[in-house]
């Protein structure tokens, strides 16, 4: 059988499944309530089995299955405004995300969606990482040295300390044209450097790079994410980091808010859609039945304390039947 028709199977039985447990609610003769009872076993049963099968063809684990079905809780302003963006500006986007520096956990919630929502399949994205609030780049706010890092991540041929922008920009290009690669370029601690260095990086290099890949028509994403941890200090009165799309232009680094806290909406929303549905029902069919499903989200809601995003996960989690702490570090970064 193939994916789509074990999928299509799936949400079959599915349907047949919800079917009997409504008539299990309304019947009141014993004998076809009894039916009804070994139908739905039979049912889970062969849900289960097929289940099994998909994650095999898939190759996803359980706790996998899990992490992706979460990505789409509650952030689905912040996607459609990031999708918007890069539909507009040929899929070049830059974002400012301002986020006190303990924040790891939303950061990263938020950037799982917005990246791989976007692009399906993880092994078509190369990220470079920097972190410009550590000893390498605070102290010398060096822009070659952060074209190095760069350049280092992407792993680009024949760069080094001294190489130019427009060489790197050069290769960015031919990388993502050759190897069909999408890159996110992930700047964490933006407020260590000083302007003149931020200034270097957004004319000397984001722009350019802009306006190449541009130029190239190239199909492929490429997005760069300035982390602000919000410390003091003076250069973001300067920089304009607009909310809306309009009258704006690919270069720019477009504002963007981390999610703080959830709203109980957001979570019913995601334990009565298929993600939620899907995930819930392998644990306990009975977390989804149509009496039960809204104490589930008044458990989950109370227990996270009112929707804090890193209780949440916590309390999902070992709702699942999962242990929490090993599976945080997926959770704190890319």
């Amino acid at each position: 059988m193939s994916q789509d028709n074990l999928e299509n199977s799936l949400n079959l039985l599915r349907e047949k499944l919800k079917k009997f447990q409504k008539e299990r609610i309304i019947t009141a003769d014993p004998s076809r309530q009894f039916e009804v009872e070994q139908r739905i076993k039979e049912t889970q049963q062969d849900i289960e089995k097929l289940e099994k099968r998909h994650r095999k063809k898939c190759n996803l684990t359980f706790d996998k299955e899990l992490e992706i079905a979460l990505w789409s809780l509650n952030h689905s302003e912040q996607f459609t405004y990031f999708q918007l963006l890069a539909q507009n500006f040929h899929n070049i986007v830059g974002i400012r995300i301002q986020i006190p520096p303990s924040s790891h956990i939303p950061l990263t919630w938020l950037l799982r969606c917005l990246v791989k929502n976007l692009v399906k399949n993880e092994d078509d994205i190369i990220y470079a990482r920097l972190h410009l609030d550590s000893y390498r780049y605070r102290i010398n706010n060096n822009f070659q040295l952060l074209l190095e890092g760069i350049s280092e991540s992407l792993k680009l041929p024949g760069c080094h300390r001294e190489t130019p922008a427009e060489e790197i920009i050069e290769k960015i290009c031919d990388k993502m044209k050759e190897e069909e690669q999408h890159i996110i370029l992930l700047l964490y601690g933006v407020d260590s450097q000083k302007k003149f260095a931020l200034d270097r990086i957004l004319n000397d290099f984001w722009k350019p790079l802009t306006q190449k890949v541009k130029k190239s028509d190239i199909k492929y994403h490429l997005s760069m994410f300035w982390i602000d941890y919000k410390k003091k200090i003076d250069w973001r009165d300067i920089y304009i980091f607009p909310d809306k799309p309009q009258l704006a232009k690919e270069e720019m680094l477009f504002n963007l808010c981390v999610t703080s806290k959830f709203r109980k909406k957001d979570l019913d929303s995601w334990i009565t859609g298929q993600e939620g549905q899907s995930i819930l029902a392998k644990v306990d069919y009975d977390l989804v039945e149509k009496k039960q499903i809204s104490q589930t989200s008044k458990t989950i809601w109370k227990e996270s304390q009112n929707g804090k995003p890193e209780l949440l996960l916590q309390v999902i989690y070992h709702l699942c039947k999962l242990t929490w702490e090993e599976y945080e570090t997926r959770w704190q970064d890319l």
